[in-house]
């Protein structure tokens, strides 16, 4: 530590300094040298934590989210090592992704000197960050079957499925709209055409989001005994009559643009108000803000894109 401070700082001193703050110190000095597991991101960081802050702001093209880094932690076999036993009834809300749990549910299991640690974090990377500081002995090794060499096998492909198997879940599905009490003339009408143009586009895509799904489903069987959570998917009685079910990637995403315009926002109406629009799965019982049911489709055919784009 020394040495690194006369060569850097040009400061000699004796006094001790706290393991954390020494550490938090000297990583602000390491290299990039940790790539990005999500598919599609060359971005590198200095730290394992750094990455995951990156991944849960659901900023990585890969369309991670801090649910599915949740979800996939959770999936762990020795997952409650790190997740508190005050949240074990939360393990079924994290792996079907609902809203984080409140609080802090993951701690530390390493030791300070004299005394088990257990420092808790409301986020994952906010533990890996601890760890990273020095401020107790517990690490997390990269070594094969240890948690962040199954998150780097895992995380992406398991979160992608997920996606892909929600809209594929709309197929099979009776969606329909939720609408607030006043609509202008014309606006509910709209938005249920557009629904069914959105409907006839995803059994466009079945082909190509199930030949999808069968590649990364090979791609993490060793490490995940993988299955759609909560959902029951049986080919509908009626999917020979379905027209038009092979498509184009790119032609569909176009069709897609001319639905919702550039920004994934259904067009409509001047002034046309949608933030109290909900979509409505019948079968299943959710119920989904338009906005944010858009951001999931769209997010689907980025992960579509990545996945069919030539090696």
């Amino acid at each position: 530590m020394v040495s690194h401070e006369r060569e850097n700082h040009f400061v000699i001193s004796t006094r001790s300094y706290q393991a954390d703050v020494c550490g938090k110190h000297l990583i602000t000095h390491k290299p990039a040298i940790h790539e990005c597991y999500g598919k599609g991101c060359d971005r590198m960081f200095p730290t394992i934590s750094g990455m995951f802050i990156h991944l849960e702001s659901g900023t990585c093209p890969s369309k991670i989210t801090l649910k599915d880094v949740n979800a996939v932690v959770a999936m762990y076999t020795h997952h409650n090592s790190i997740i508190h036993s005050d949240y074990n009834k939360s393990l079924a809300a994290m792996l079907n992704r609902e809203d984080p749990p409140d609080g802090f549910p993951f701690h530390c299991p390493g030791f300070t000197p004299g005394s088990l640690c257990g420092k808790r974090f409301e986020l994952f990377s906010g533990l890996l960050q601890h760890c990273e500081s020095r401020a107790c002995n517990h690490t997390f090794g990269q070594d094969d079957g240890g948690l962040l060499s199954f998150l780097h096998k895992v995380l992406y492909s398991e979160s992608a499925l997920f996606k892909l198997g929600r809209l594929k879940a709309n197929v099979y599905s009776r969606i329909e709209l939720v609408f607030p009490e006043v609509l202008r003339d014309g606006e509910q009408e709209h938005l249920e055409a557009l629904l069914i143009l959105l409907q006839m586009l995803f059994r466009k895509l079945l082909d190509i989001i199930e030949n999808v799904q069968s590649r990364l489903k090979a791609a993490i069987s060793k490490h995940i005994n993988y299955q759609i959570l909560g959902l029951s998917l049986g080919h509908p009685s009626n999917l020979d009559a379905i027209t038009g079910r092979r498509g184009d990637l790119s032609a569909l995403a176009g069709e897609y643009a001319s639905i919702t315009g550039n920004e994934g926002r259904i067009a409509g109406p001047e002034r046309m108000n949608t933030s109290e629009v909900f979509v409505w799965n019948i079968d299943t019982g959710e119920c989904q803000l338009l906005h944010l049911f858009l951001e999931e489709t769209t997010a689907v055919f980025e992960i579509l894109s990545l996945e069919t784009q030539p090696q």
